[in-house]
């Protein structure tokens, strides 16, 4: 036996958690209503993982350039 708690219209913000929408056929205007929501919430995340990525490449920078600092003081420096 399966016992799982769903969501009603999980991902449709205007029918999530609304009985009277469950089992019903959707109108063309609410169907492009979400399909817009959907695509802006698409790209705000690939501007989220843009960010993530840029943040990763300037840390992976910073990184190197502490290195280069260290290595030109000609100390012994271990590094882990």
């Amino acid at each position: 036996m399966i016992i799982a708690k769903t969501v009603k219209g999980k991902g449709v913000s205007f029918m999530e958690n609304q009985l009277s929408w469950h089992g019903k056929a959707q109108m063309m205007k609410n169907i492009k209503k979400q399909l817009m929501n959907w695509q802006k919430e698409k790209m705000k995340s690939k501007e989220k993982w843009r960010k993530e990525q840029m943040d990763k490449i300037a840390i992976r920078e910073s990184f190197g350039k502490s290195i280069r600092r260290i290595r030109r003081r000609k100390t012994k420096t271990l590094l882990y």
